[in-house]
C-alpha cells in the first residue's frame, strides 16, 4: 500500500492535492512540493485555460475518461484538489516518475 500526502483513497478513486504551473514550455510533472503533486501546463490561467489542459493531462496520464476528472477546490487557485472517479492505483509513468 502506497501511503502518501499528496493524494488521498476515497470509497470511488483518489484525490490529489496538486500545485499547477500555467504558462509553461510544456506540459509536465515536476514532482512533489510541499505535500502536493506539481504539474507544469502549457495552458496560460484565463477564463479555464489552465484547468481544461489539466484535466486532459490527467486523463491522459491516469487512462480515465475526462468525465471521471472533477476539480473539487481550488478552481480559481493554483493549489487544486482533483477527484479522479474509478482509480484504485497509480500509473506506472507517474510512480516512476515520483520514484513510488
Amino acid at each position: 500500500m502506497i501511503v502518501s500526502s499528496w493524494f488521498d483513497r476515497v470509497q470511488d478513486g483518489i484525490i490529489v492535492r496538486i500545485r499547477l504551473q500555467p504558462n509553461a514550455r510544456r506540459n509536465e510533472i515536476l514532482g512533489i512540493h510541499a505535500n502536493q503533486l506539481k504539474i507544469k501546463i502549457t495552458a496560460p490561467p484565463i477564463e479555464g485555460k489552465a484547468n481544461l489542459y489539466l484535466i486532459n493531462f490527467l486523463s491522459k496520464l491516469f487512462e480515465v475518461n475526462k468525465s471521471r476528472i472533477d476539480i473539487v477546490a481550488g478552481a480559481m487557485s493554483r493549489d487544486k484538489q482533483i477527484r479522479i472517479a474509478g482509480i484504485t492505483t497509480l500509473p506506472l509513468e507517474l510512480r516512476s516518475k515520483l520514484g513510488c
